[in-house]
């Protein structure tokens, strides 16, 4: 069997790179924080600094896992409404506590 070829080669290299970049260690505020704590968008695995954040976290754990599918059109109109009206009370209630942060 031959070796990787250029291309295959060259891929592993980028990735190599990337992998060293998420490990990479970023200085924030005077404090260190290892990128590799980030998630998708950006968003920190850990528990977040922002208050709000946080209680949309906890109030998206207490959603059921059908919340998902609010939008699938495959769900039943009736369901879609519970849900929807279960979201729009939570976030309701988030949008008028923290209206000082929200533009």
């Amino acid at each position: 069997r031959r070796g990787p070829s250029a291309v295959d080669a060259r891929q592993m290299v980028v990735s190599q790179r990337r992998r060293q970049r998420r490990r990479s260690v970023l200085v924030v505020a005077g404090r260190r924080r290892s990128s590799s704590t980030r998630g998708a968008l950006g968003r920190s695995r850990t528990a977040p600094r922002n208050p709000m954040l946080r209680e949309l976290r906890r109030l998206e754990a207490t959603w059921p896992a059908s919340m998902r599918r609010l939008f699938d059109p495959t769900l039943a109109a009736a369901r879609r409404e519970r849900l929807w009206d279960r979201m729009a009370a939570g976030c309701d209630a988030l949008r008028r506590r923290y209206a000082w942060c929200v533009p």
